[in-house]
């Protein structure tokens, strides 16, 4: 745009070579690029692709499955609860009022501080705010933990289907491996109205605030045990 030709060549140049880890590897001593090359091999055989696979399905997943069993039934959950239907529109509306809170933290917080860092506990806090949502006993208290709740799911919203599950693979997978996770997790929001009216039905409305935590711990296990940092890595 302000005519640079010769140097946006370059960078494009150097962006398509990944010029920037060649030159921080060439410029170390032989003996630390060896190093190097062994760490790499053996974070390869400790990430592989099915392990890398495995939690992006179960992250995605948690992620799409704790939220629209959160927000699309909590309109129904506070009817259930003895709220009106015009009252309990107003109150689930002011919980997703968390929504572009928690998309503007995780996309702050992702590149400073790191993705398993913003990703593990931001499972970890939905987990307490989903246990906590469920012993609330006024509309104040419901509508406080339900705004921390629905901000944590959009943390996660932003984090992992939109950042981390793709930086896990390399760029010759994926689009198949991403496409896979989302497939598992669209179809268990499939099945989700028949579980969550199933759960209502049968076993109450508290059942889903704890099977929301259960899932989101779940997550959180696998993310922070298996899952690897991508931040600042190569993704090629």
């Amino acid at each position: 745009m302000h005519g640079r030709y010769e140097a946006a060549d370059a960078i494009v140049r150097q962006l398509e070579a990944n010029g920037s880890e060649y030159d921080e590897v060439a410029a170390r001593s032989d003996e630390s690029a060896v190093d190097v090359t062994s760490m790499s091999a053996r974070e390869r055989r400790n990430h592989s692709l099915g392990i890398c696979l495995l939690v992006a399905v179960v992250a995605v997943a948690a992620t799409n499955v704790c939220s629209y069993a959160f927000t699309s039934w909590v309109p129904t959950i506070l009817v259930k609860r003895g709220i009106n239907l015009s009252s309990s529109l107003w109150t689930s509306t002011l919980m997703m009022c968390g929504a572009p809170v928690g998309c503007l933290i995780g996309s702050i917080l992702l590149d400073h501080i790191g993705r398993k860092k913003v990703i593990v506990p931001a499972f970890g806090l939905t987990a307490v705010f989903g246990l906590a949502y469920a012993a609330q006993a006024t509309t104040v208290g419901a509508i406080i933990c339900g705004f921390l709740l629905t901000m944590c799911l959009y943390v996660l919203m932003a984090s992992v289907v939109a950042v981390y599950a793709p930086e896990l693979f390399a760029t010759k997978v994926r689009f198949r491996c991403v496409g896979f996770a989302n497939a598992v997790a669209k179809l268990l929001n499939v099945l989700m109205p028949m579980i969550v009216g199933w759960m209502l039905v049968a076993i109450g409305t508290n059942s889903v605030f704890v099977a929301i935590s259960i899932v989101a711990v779940i997550a959180m296990l696998v993310t922070g045990i298996f899952g690897v940092e991508t931040s600042r890595r190569s993704i090629g």
